[in-house]
């Protein structure tokens, strides 16, 4: 979808006026998908092996111009002209797996249950700006930029397994044991100066990397 603004200001201090007129326009697009699967298979009578897969996708952003114009005295004459051009980009994909396992024993010996279960989403972030000034006290200046990077990955994996048995009418006994891996690393980095030769900033940019275990 589309976003449109045009609007106009002037500015009467008494001694001068100062008008300005500006122009936004915006495009955002959005387009995702998503699946599902599973799968169970009877062993034997008392034991059921299923597996389950859901993966989503997803491609969102938006792209833009947006332009000011300033004059003085309600004149012809233009001395200060801005235009930005922005681009905003995210891909992104989320897939998730579980392998089960479920196992009646006969009589009163109880249930098994164990599942696996793998995850991994990845996001591709980028936001790009450039701005082009025209001044008339200042002309010929160079066209600025700014753009951000940030690639995100998450890993999580889980496994665990439980029992349950009846040990009379009133009492029942639970034992299981679980692990859980999570590994998340972030690179943002921040580039900035003149358009077509961009450099890192070192301190707004940041590598964030973090992993987790637990028993």
């Amino acid at each position: 979808y589309f976003f449109f603004l045009k609007g106009n200001q002037s500015i009467d201090n008494g001694e001068q006026v100062n008008h300005t007129d500006q122009e936004t326009y915006i495009r955002f697009f959005d387009c995702g998908q998503n699946a599902k699967a599973g799968l169970d298979y009877f062993l034997s009578k008392n034991t059921t092996l299923g597996f389950v897969w859901t993966g989503f996708w997803n491609n969102n952003g938006e792209e833009g111009t947006a332009s000011s114009k300033f004059q003085k005295d309600d004149s012809d004459i233009t001395y200060l002209q801005a235009q930005t051009d922005k681009t905003i980009g995210s891909i992104s994909t989320n897939q998730i797996g579980n392998i089960n396992l479920q196992h009646s024993f006969k009589g009163k010996g109880g249930e098994l249950t164990a599942d696996l279960d793998f995850g991994r989403y990845t996001r591709d972030y980028s936001n790009t700006l450039l701005t082009e000034t025209i001044s008339i006290e200042n002309p010929g200046q160079p066209d600025t930029g700014l753009l951000i990077e940030m690639p995100t990955t998450i890993n999580i994996r889980t496994a665990k397994v439980d029992y349950n048995r009846s040990v009379s009418s009133r009492w029942k006994m639970e034992a299981g044991l679980k692990t859980s891996y999570v590994a998340s690393d972030n690179d943002m980095t921040l580039s900035q100066g003149e358009a077509g030769s961009l450099v890192k900033v070192d301190t707004l940019s940041n590598h964030f990397q973090y992993t987790e275990q637990v028993y």
